[in-house]
Order: C-alpha cells, then sequence, then structure tokens
C-alpha cells in the first residue's frame, strides 16, 4: 500500500520531507531523481523486468508509470482474458522484490542484478501460489 500511496521512503520523498541527503539520484540508473514511478516501472533496470512479464501474459501495450494504474493494469490482464489473480500476485512480488533488491544496493553496496530480481520474484510468487491454490505444484 506504501507504494501504492507514494509512502515509500525513496530519495525524492525523502527530499521532499526535507531530509538532507548526498544524492537524490536513482540508486539503479543515476540518471533522475528517484521516485517510485521512476525507480519500479521507467528506470532502464526495471522496465524490462515488466516487459518480460508482459510477454508471459502475452500483452502488448504502454506501461503507465503511476503504481496504482499500473498495478490496475496488470491486475486487469491487459484486456486478456487470464487469471487475474494470479497476475496481481505477480505484480506485488516483483514490485516487493524490486525494493528488497534496491534496499540491498543502498544499504550493503551489492548491485542490483535484475536477473536474480526475476528470480526471487518468480520464486515468490511461485511460494504464493503453492499455499492459495489446491493442486499447484512447482519443481524447486
Amino acid at each position: 500500500w506504501r507504494l501504492l500511496k507514494d509512502r515509500l521512503p525513496t530519495k525524492g520523498n525523502l527530499v521532499r520531507r526535507n531530509v538532507i541527503i548526498q544524492d537524490a539520484g536513482c540508486p539503479l540508473c543515476g540518471q533522475v531523481q528517484e521516485e517510485v514511478g521512476h525507480l519500479f516501472f521507467n528506470c532502464q533496470r526495471t522496465l524490462p523486468l515488466w516487459w518480460v512479464s508482459m510477454t508471459w501474459m502475452q500483452a502488448v501495450g504502454p506501461l503507465p508509470t503511476v503504481p496504482a494504474s499500473h498495478l490496475a493494469q496488470f491486475c486487469e490482464g491487459f484486456g486478456a482474458n487470464i487469471n487475474l489473480s494470479r497476475w496481481c500476485g505477480w505484480w506485488v512480488a516483483l514490485t516487493s522484490t524490486i525494493w528488497q533488491h534496491r534496499n540491498t544496493l543502498i544499504f550493503q553496496g551489492k548491485q542490483f542484478d535484475s536477473s536474480k530480481v526475476m528470480e526471487e520474484a518468480m520464486f515468490l510468487a511461485w511460494s504464493w501460489l503453492k499455499v492459495r491454490k489446491k493442486g499447484f505444484n512447482t519443481s524447486f
């Protein structure tokens, strides 16, 4: 919910709250100020993750940078006839994993690895599905 309400402590939000920070740039690309729309949905390091997700859904179209609109687009399946609850779960898994890896970069100095983000988000989503859906099996 903090992402949807723009309440995450991004560097842009910290600056607006008069917190003094050395660098307000996106920690992933360094090209623009870190804001939720950029970090999660438009950064050159995270946008490809969403394009891959769309290929799984066989969906095409633009991706909004407003979190609530982005979530709605995924949960509505881009207008396709697909299992929507699973894609809402995927959206939550991927955004939370992006945030976790962003924090690991900032606080531990570990590099942001897009393939590791995708792998961990898949594991998280599949773990949730295994618990929630009877008969759902994974090969982990």
